[in-house]
């Protein structure tokens, strides 16, 4: 079965009254539909933006290979679950007060380690899952992991629960924490 979501954001731009820009038209909104503040959402759409961020030498080389088969492999080492992925985004999450942006991943590093954190807190966001173990999936839709707890071999990201298994180049990026938890 196929769903379909419509979301309908209202630019803060605009006075408000019966007429609505959205996008790049204008339209007459009934009263009794909802129209989310716009808010966030410039953010969190940057925040999946698969151009912006820095490109990072993480990730499996799939080729032909079936993801299956990574699958199986990775699960035979593990009693977690197992998630192969493509078409992801490493985030390090923005837990300090300052602002960043993508570009100083260097210097946010540098931050971090000075105030004792020698590993910035991280999370995949995921465009695509190819296989999985985890009932709570399916394959083909998103996911937004859980923080970072060990990773390995410049693929296998694991969290508390999955093991997610990195297929192909991915970007790297600073996200603040209310962008990364609103993808849920």
């Amino acid at each position: 079965m196929l769903e379909f979501y419509i979301f309908l954001v209202k630019m803060d731009f605009i006075p408000p009254n019966k007429k609505h820009f959205f996008g790049f038209f204008y339209m007459n909104i009934p009263e009794d539909i909802p129209v989310l503040p716009s808010g966030r959402l410039p953010e969190m759409v940057k925040a999946v933006d698969f151009d912006d961020g820095d490109p990072i030498g993480f990730g499996f080389d799939l080729g032909p290979r079936d993801p299956y088969d990574l699958l199986n492999e990775v699960k035979n080492t593990t009693g977690k679950y197992v998630t192969v992925v493509k078409f992801w985004q490493w985030w390090d999450i923005n837990t300090l007060d300052e602002s960043y942006s993508e570009s100083d991943i260097d210097y946010f590093e540098k931050e971090m380690r000075a105030k004792g954190i020698d590993w910035p807190p991280s999370m995949i966001m995921a465009d695509r899952i190819l296989a999985t173990t985890n009932p709570c999936f399916e394959e083909g839709h998103w996911v937004r992991t859980s923080p970072l707890v060990k990773f390995r071999d410049n693929y296998l990201f694991e969290t508390k629960n999955t093991i997610y298994v990195l297929t192909g180049p991915g970007p790297r990026k600073i996200v603040s924490l209310k962008i990364a938890i609103s993808f849920f």
